[in-house]
């Protein structure tokens, strides 16, 4: 069992000198799991990181990215919205960022994982490889970003005779939350969501731009998307600035490692045979 899935691949690659020692490495990402962004099966968590910001992120970096308890944001509602938290750290959260669920059944217990303390680890983490605080900034923004596209829903537009849809009210708040985290104006990321550019080409010219509105299910489709889109960014970003940490000029040896999420389900035979 693994309560850390990671749900991504990766090929490490370790490099070494002609004395056998280290000189540097590099990874190669090559498969994330983009669906479990926007939802999971129940009892199942999102990514880790959004339970970490949730419980760990600081008072001032929590009000500056709204956020609240996971059953507060459709990505982390569908499955399940408890905290990792050890003892110390469960008698330490306060109220306003436990979820229904955790208030009820108590936080989720594990021998390694610790949802605040997780999110200490990795703050400094990202620092170590040079992230600065600016840097770090950006990347819980983007994070809460994700969180907060999720809670915009749309509705039929009964003043739209082509059949498009709008931004219901009750969910203008995420988009202005949305926006200003993006740094866009509310209005353009509107007409983003809730209609599409289409443009006409014919020899070699373009032709008039058309806003084509979208449907419900088209828009919400287009939500979750961006949404998928800007989480494997910055899973990229990331990936790219570690690489960026451990370089190399060149070298006489490497060691490679794959990692694939799932392996843990193979049976001890299979395995071998897979590997064979």
């Amino acid at each position: 069992r693994n309560n850390n899935s990671s749900r991504f691949g990766k090929f490490i690659e370790i490099h070494f000198d002609g004395k056998c020692q280290v000189v540097g490495g590099y990874i190669s990402h090559y498969l994330l799991e983009r669906a479990r962004v926007v939802s999971q099966n129940p009892q199942e968590r999102n990514y880790h990181i959004f339970y970490q910001l949730c419980a760990g992120a600081p008072d001032d970096l929590r009000k500056k990215l709204k956020l609240a308890p996971p059953d507060h944001f459709r990505y982390l509602a569908g499955g399940c919205s408890q905290y990792f938290l050890s003892k110390t750290t469960e008698k330490s959260l306060s109220s306003d960022r436990l979820s229904g669920d955790h208030k009820k059944l108590g936080c989720l217990k594990d021998a390694v994982l610790d949802d605040v303390n997780d999110f200490k680890m990795v703050d400094q983490d990202l620092a170590d490889i040079g992230l600065s605080d600016k840097d770090r900034l950006s990347v819980y923004t983007t994070i809460a970003t994700v969180l907060h596209i999720g809670n915009i829903s749309f509705e039929d537009d009964p003043d739209d005779n082509r059949g498009g849809c709008r931004i219901t009210d009750k969910s203008e708040a995420s988009l202005v939350i949305t926006a200003t985290l993006m740094g866009l104006d509310a209005d353009e990321l509107r007409r983003a969501l809730t209609a599409r550019v289409m443009q006409a080409t014919k020899g070699g010219y373009k032709g008039t731009v058309i806003m084509v509105p979208l449907k419900v299910h088209e828009a919400n489709s287009a939500r979750d998307a961006l949404a998928k889109s800007l989480y494997s960014r910055l899973f990229d970003y990331i990936v790219m600035r570690i690489n960026q940490s451990i370089p190399f000029q060149s070298s006489n040896y490497y060691i490679g490692v794959l990692d694939i999420a799932g392996f843990e389900y193979f049976t001890v035979n299979s395995f071998e045979q897979f590997c064979i």
